[in-house]
């Protein structure tokens, strides 16, 4: 499931919002890993998720199972979700319409739990509307615990950019420090990929809550997250 968002934001956000989410084809998530990383360059803090992800590197999939409680530790490993890539329609000179990569978009959130109980999570988005990049990133450390299915978060600080498309550069530093909850349950995942080949399936989990203070594209989450 993709992460959900909503509208009501000021101009920071219609800058910075994320066009479009495609997750059709495993050309579009390696084109997304390359707009998202490379629009950050050496500022994001930010590696690509080139470890393993349920066994391997990240994969291209989608959700097919889910259960109602979380089996699944959490430390031990980068849970990692990623998506994005869109592509718009446009007519030549000739009357000729054709298909055109003129828009790309992408995010990707990474959260690192850790056995004595702290926590990073890595935020990166971008998005390309006809030639200009808006982009933004955060990384935030804190503390964590886990009730059951009920994962809460304890900010102690977070680390934010923001650069417009016209080349504005906005950084901030502890938005938002306060606790937030969110409910986490096992799912299980089946890769895309081409036709005929074996799908094969692994396990992941949903991290479903509110949307982080610093993350100008979405108010919530609903975030399929692999295990790297």
């Amino acid at each position: 499931m993709n992460p959900t968002g909503k509208t009501g934001r000021g101009p920071l956000f219609w800058g910075l919002v994320i066009g479009g989410v495609g997750l059709a084809a495993c050309c579009l998530f390696t084109m997304l890993a390359v707009v998202v990383m490379g629009a950050f360059g050496a500022a994001s803090d930010l590696d690509p998720p080139t470890a393993t992800g349920g066994g391997g590197p990240w994969i291209p999939a989608g959700e097919v199972a889910r259960s109602a409680t979380l089996t699944q530790q959490l430390p031990g490993g980068r849970w990692v979700y990623q998506s994005g890539g869109s592509v718009d329609t446009v007519v030549a000179r000739a009357g000729a319409t054709a298909w055109v990569q003129t828009n790309t978009s992408g995010s990707l959130y990474a959260f690192t739990f850790e056995g004595d109980g702290s926590y990073t999570f890595e935020w990166a988005s971008a998005v390309t509307l006809y030639g200009g990049t808006s982009r933004s990133s955060c990384v935030e450390k804190g503390d964590w615990s886990l009730d059951g299915n009920q994962l809460t978060l304890e900010p102690r600080s977070q680390r934010a950019t923001y650069v417009a498309s016209a080349g504005l550069k906005q950084d901030k530093e502890d938005v938002d420090l306060s606790a937030r909850t969110y409910e986490v349950v096992d799912i299980e995942l089946e890769g895309i990929v081409p036709a005929g080949a074996p799908p094969g399936r692994f396990p992941g989990i949903e991290l479903k809550g509110r949307g982080a203070p610093f993350d100008v594209s979405r108010e919530s989450y609903e975030l399929d997250l692999q295990r790297l």
